[in-house]
């Protein structure tokens, strides 16, 4: 970075953050392991000949290629100098697998061939076009060579050579002499790969203390690792790989391992997200890679360059999470710009694609909460931009609109207002004076005091409601729970909620609220799957939320509904990693999912049972082969084939399936599994409740808005 202008800034992005979130960072007290200068290494390659270490020279370049350029490479099995292979070491092809998840190094996409040849001779520019000639004349269609040398040539002369040899063979030729390793090892920490290989340099093993978070760090990165190289054992999924990728990567910042090994985790789980991830996750990754480009790496003008690809995703995301986390990158290339006087970021072009963007957003009226969002970090950046430019009248007005989106914040659930705190505990170090602002400030001191005096009643009332839910007073619970439930309706709550809704649901079902509890758990699912798609990880009760809004389903005789609750919960068996304690417990949900669709399959007229013609062949492809058995025993159509042979559970005899038929039905009565069941596929449907121990039915057109409107009505 230049130092020569006036206007630099000078703090560097990792010692601001550092300063400001030290926990983001490693808490051990560094000494590096290995230690050798570079005045020692560089004289130790030039005098390898002397030695003769041409074998040790080999295998040190080997290893820094392998680390830093390519990691797999199949070392040569000749003589010395190639033998008749004509190479020292080339790749080696991997699986497709095996290739998304290798870290280290550059990569190749694992479908090319690389060559690479070392030599410790002189004259390094005759060896050098003759082991190319050599490597070209083998016709094993090699994309690229690497020729490293111990010699020092001048770089004009090193890069015609390059340019030289790439023009006449074709193929990209790239040279590495002594300058290169020697800087290479000391910027990349290679001074491991000089001792065990070149034998010099010191290591110095009990002067690393390790502070208790990179303790914990280093076990769980290990862990991870293992279960990523190890997928099909350990029953990691392709979906949560994405997220595991980048819990790797930010663990391996946070312990502040070499740079190569950080940025290579995070090229992985960009490449496992382009693959496996959901829209925002193929955004996150590389918006994590930046963030760590810049508060780690402090590679400003790196960050730059990934910015377009950046913008991109974050457009094609259309959320307010997406452009907030990149107005945080385009602030910091702001901020930084001065510094680089030779290169334009493109900042006011950039700026105003953001603000165009932001702009649409706000004036959504059909997403509330993303609009207010939008126009919060409008007001943010006009205020900065105003306190920049030292317009006073302009900052008084922003205050003004900023006091006005704090009031409409009032009753939006899922508005953050974090977004405002953030700034609000900058400001207090500026010199602000005016009653626009003094205003603001009032405004938001009594805002948050609402919301977390809200927050701490719904909390106490959650857990006033979940003890009375434990006991068994479930109408009590859900006055508890009912209350908690709209003092926690806040987006600093969610989590709480989730809970909190999750209770109320079950409270609802106990009591035979069967639509109250539908709509309550679907709610839940709304909150869960929120958070599932800002953070990139299924929350801890999407499966039993799931299998609740199931149950209440068939209780309701929704069949529909029921039957994509199963869907989704096969969905989670094969693509969400279920913990080892929780398998046993997931094929139980099944068991007991099919049973209650065996009580509503018994407990259907039978003037109905002909609508459900088709319903087998969606049973056995869901697995549900006992409930295809008592659908088929109803349609008395035992003898119809499965769609796939040798597949589930054997075929019932006809007396067995008697006997479960008889037992289903007495359960089915005692539970009063409905007789009717909703289908949507009829000119009208019914819906059934009951409103203060009276009966009611709606009948509805079977569209998805009537039927909508009427089961409100009954909830």
């Amino acid at each position: 970075m230049p130092k020569d202008s006036k206007n630099d800034f000078n703090i560097l992005p990792s010692q601001y953050l550092r300063k400001k979130r030290p926990e983001l960072y490693s808490d051990s007290t560094k000494v590096q392991q290995y230690s050798i200068s570079e005045s020692v290494l560089d004289h130790h390659l030039s005098t390898l000949t002397e030695r003769n270490q041409h074998k040790n020279f080999e295998d040190f370049c080997r290893a820094v290629a392998q680390r830093q350029i390519c990691p797999n490479l199949r070392p040569q099995t000749g003589p010395e100098g190639g033998g008749d292979g004509k190479v020292d070491t080339e790749t080696f092809p991997v699986s497709d697998e095996t290739a998304l998840i290798w870290y280290v190094g550059m990569a190749n996409s694992n479908k090319e061939r690389w060559a690479f040849a070392f030599s410790a001779k002189k004259k390094w520019k005759e060896k050098v076009k003759s082991d190319v000639k050599k490597i070209v004349s083998t016709d094993r269609g090699y994309h690229q060579i690497h020729f490293f040398t111990n010699q020092n040539p001048r770089q004009k002369q090193r890069l015609e050579v390059q340019e030289q040899l790439s023009s006449e063979c074709r193929l990209r030729v790239t040279i590495y002499d002594r300058n290169w390793l020697v800087e290479s090892t000391s910027t990349n920490d290679h001074s491991d790969l000089a001792n065990e290989h070149l034998k010099i340099g010191k290591y110095n093993p009990e002067f690393e203390i390790k502070g208790p978070q990179d303790t914990a760090r280093k076990i769980e990165l290990s862990q991870i690792e293992e279960s990523i190289a190890k997928m099909e054992k350990t029953g990691l999924t392709h979906f949560n790989l994405v997220s595991t990728s980048l819990r790797a990567a930010k663990l391996s910042r946070e312990l502040e391992l070499p740079q190569y090994d950080t940025e290579g985790r995070y090229t992985r789980a960009i490449r496992v997200a382009d693959k496996n991830g959901t829209l925002f996750q193929k955004f996150l990754a590389r918006y994590e890679y930046c963030r760590t480009l810049l508060y780690w790496f402090d590679k400003i003008e790196e960050t730059h360059y990934q910015y377009n690809e950046l913008e991109k995703q974050a457009l094609m995301n259309h959320s307010f999470d997406a452009l907030e986390l990149l107005n945080c990158i385009l602030d910091i290339l702001a901020t930084y710009q001065c510094n680089f006087e030779h290169l334009d970021f493109q900042i006011v072009k950039r700026s105003e694609t953001l603000r165009s963007n932001l702009l649409e957003l706000a004036s959504d009226k059909s997403r509330l909460n993303e609009s207010l969002h939008a126009q919060t970090l409008l007001a943010v950046n006009e205020l900065k931009t105003g306190l920049h430019s030292g317009k006073i009248d302009d900052v008084d007005k922003i205050f003004v609109r900023m006091t006005e989106i704090l009031e409409n914040s009032r009753g939006l659930g899922e508005y953050r207002i974090s977004l405002i705190a953030k700034f609000n505990d900058e400001l207090v170090h500026l010199p602000l004076q005016g009653k626009a602002y003094d205003s603001f400030v009032s405004k938001f001191a009594e805002i948050m005091g609402e919301r977390e005096q809200e927050g701490e009643h719904g909390r106490v009332f959650r857990k006033r409601g979940q003890q009375c839910l434990n006991l068994g007073h479930t109408l009590e619970a859900i006055n508890w729970l009912g209350k908690a439930s709209i003092a926690l309706s806040k987006a600093e709550n969610t989590e709480q909620q989730i809970e909190n809704t999750f209770c109320l649901a079950l409270a609802y079902a106990r009591e035979n609220l069967h639509w109250a509890a539908r709509a309550t758990i679907l709610s839940c699912l709304c909150s869960i799957k929120s958070v599932s798609d800002s953070t990139g990880i299924f929350h801890d009760r999407i499966f039993a939320a799931t299998e609740l809004l199931c149950l209440e389903s068939l209780q309701l005789g929704h069949l529909p509904d029921a039957l994509h609750a199963i869907e989704l919960l096969r969905l989670f068996e094969t693509h969400v990693t279920v913990p080892k304690d929780q398998v046993d417990s997931f094929a139980e949900r099944f068991e007991k999912l099919e049973l209650s669709l065996m009580h509503t399959l018994a407990s259907l007229c039978e003037c109905h049972l002909k609508k459900l013609a088709k319903l087998p062949e969606i049973l056995e492809a869901l697995s549900l082969y006992s409930a295809r058995q008592v659908l088929l025993y109803r349609l008395k159509d035992l003898s119809r084939p499965k769609q796939k042979a040798n597949v589930g559970v054997d075929e019932f005899e006809e007396e067995e399936l008697i006997n479960l038929m008889h037992g289903v039905v007495v359960q089915a009565k005692e539970r009063k599994f409905p007789t009717e069941p909703i289908l949507n596929n009829e000119e009208t449907s019914v819906i059934r409740t009951k409103i203060l121990y009276v009966d009611v039915e709606i009948n509805s057109a079977s569209d998805e808005k009537s039927i909508s409107i009427c089961e409100n009505l009954a909830t």
